[in-house]
């Protein structure tokens, strides 16, 4: 799984679609988690993540 991780944070991070604008990603709930888990290593890339939660509108325009 942290494989897994570790590619979609180097592709997202590389590939010229995502290079600007806002994006949600959603992945299961066991991608998440610490150190290895997909929101950290997006930070890691240059990502800026933010937690929506069910009092959170998405705004992906």
């Amino acid at each position: 799984m942290f494989n897994r991780n570790q590619r979609w944070a180097e592709t997202l991070a590389k590939t010229s679609p995502y290079q600007s604008g806002k994006f949600m990603v959603v992945v299961g709930a066991f991608h998440l988690i610490g150190e290895q888990g997909l929101p950290n290593l997006m930070k890691q890339q240059g990502f800026k993540i933010e937690k929506i939660t069910s009092g959170t509108k998405a705004n992906c325009k």
